[in-house]
């Protein structure tokens, strides 16, 4: 019995003097990068990227509105498509109580002219306006664009940070079940189902799906160890002693810096086809044209879908835009296989999918049009509405006719 006891408390004496040991680690580890730090010049957030872009040499509202983008990015829960924006007032964006951006209209024609036309504009981040204030949005811009050529409009910016076409087509069925009919709606997507198939090697899927796979029925008894297993790891990540040894490993080689991983993902019902990656991007976004097209039809309305342009369509390329494409390699060369998939779709020399692909329109621009590798600043948005507004004017002129024909 006596030997037991020996034997305790030499194994309580060595665990504790381990313990000492690395609690002093930590401590001495935590205040070496605390000092640091504090010494190092700040790390520059997703905002000072932003700024970097040549696209807003003197602009003087520029850090004023990255200030507001951090503080107006929250997001809350938002059912089938995950999240939309919460209420946010600011000089440069504001955002509603539905998570819906401002749109900057002309003021309403007086009563007795005849119904605004109702447009309904679906995106991601680029449609949303990241980068650009609310009056130099593409809605807003094309809201202006119209009245000056004498239309009169409503413009609802349904566009949303993150979002694939897949999602946008769920809010316009919202809507709709909601009893809210647009005449017209618009689509400008690309970039995000082409990253997300990138991203996570599945075609047609959110971003970062992975994220909800490993959060799904997290609270459930029977997930505590998961549950467990991700605390510890998010404790170990907060650790000083941690962090030295992750920067000991990177300096010594032995672990790669963080960058663009791709991270598969196997979501049920989705099965690869034979056909390529970059094919299936085009497929599905293919149907949910398909799937728009076939609501109009229900709910008589008109549809427009645009494929956006990329830092790496342009031929001409400032220094920073240059940048932009050399730090984003393997994304834009399967973004350019994706362009080619669609190329060969058929979907732009169809006349009946109302499609364009807006890569040319950047292509040959002589001045700074990107503030990242797919998001435009203002100048490059006004191009982008100014060539939605031929369409928008051919569809209200044939709507005009099939009305005054009796077709309607």
């Amino acid at each position: 019995m006596r030997t037991i006891w020996k034997h305790a408390q030499s194994a309580w004496l060595i665990l504790g003097i381990t313990l000492l040991l690395l609690c002093l680690f930590e401590l001495t580890f935590a205040l070496a990068f605390a000092v640091k730090d504090r010494l190092s010049p700040p790390g520059p957030s997703a905002a000072t990227l932003f700024t970097k872009a040549d696209a807003y040499t003197g602009q003087s509202w520029v850090s004023q509105y990255f200030d507001e983008f951090d503080r107006s990015s929250a997001a809350r829960w938002e059912p089938y498509v995950y999240w939309r924006r919460r209420p946010f007032q600011g000089t440069h964006i504001n955002v509603d109580e539905s998570g819906i951006r401002r749109t900057i209209s002309p003021p309403k024609a007086p009563s007795g002219s005849p119904d605004p036309l109702k447009i309904h504009m679906f995106g991601g981040s680029a449609m949303w306006g990241t980068g650009a204030r609310d009056e130099f949005t593409i809605p807003s811009i094309l809201a202006r664009e119209l009245a000056e050529r004498g239309l009169v409009v409503e413009i609802t910016n349904f566009g949303e940070s993150g979002y694939v076409s897949t999602q946008e087509v769920i809010a316009l069925l919202r809507q709709l079940q909601a009893g809210d009919r647009p005449d017209l709606v618009i689509f400008l997507d690309g970039a995000n189902d082409t990253f997300s198939a990138y991203q996570q090697q599945v075609a047609g899927i959110p971003q970062n799906e992975f994220n909800r796979v490993q959060e799904f029925n997290l609270s459930q008894p029977e997930k505590l160890r998961p549950r467990a297993i991700m605390t510890l790891r998010d404790v170990a990540r907060r650790l000083a002693s941690a962090r030295f040894a992750k920067w000991l490993l990177q300096e010594s080689g032995l672990l790669r810096r963080s960058s663009l991983a791709v991270q598969p993902v196997a979501v049920a019902g989705i099965v690869p086809g034979k056909s390529s990656l970059a094919t299936r991007v085009v497929d599905t976004y293919r149907s949910n044209i398909d799937i728009v097209r076939a609501l109009g039809v229900h709910y008589r309305f008109q549809h427009l879908f645009y494929w956006q342009p990329t830092v790496f369509d342009k031929t001409w390329q400032t220094e920073f835009e240059a940048a932009e494409q050399v730090k984003l390699a393997p994304v834009a060369a399967f973004s350019r296989e994706v362009r080619v998939a669609l190329s060969r779709s058929g979907l732009a020399s169809a006349r009946e999918y109302s499609f364009a692909d807006l890569g040319p329109i950047v292509a040959s621009a002589r001045k700074p049009v990107f503030v990242d590798w797919c998001h435009l600043g203002e100048l490059g948005n006004e191009m982008i509405a100014r060539r939605m507004v031929a369409d928008v004017v051919a569809v209200m002129t044939r709507d005009e006719r099939s009305a005054g024909s009796g077709a309607r």
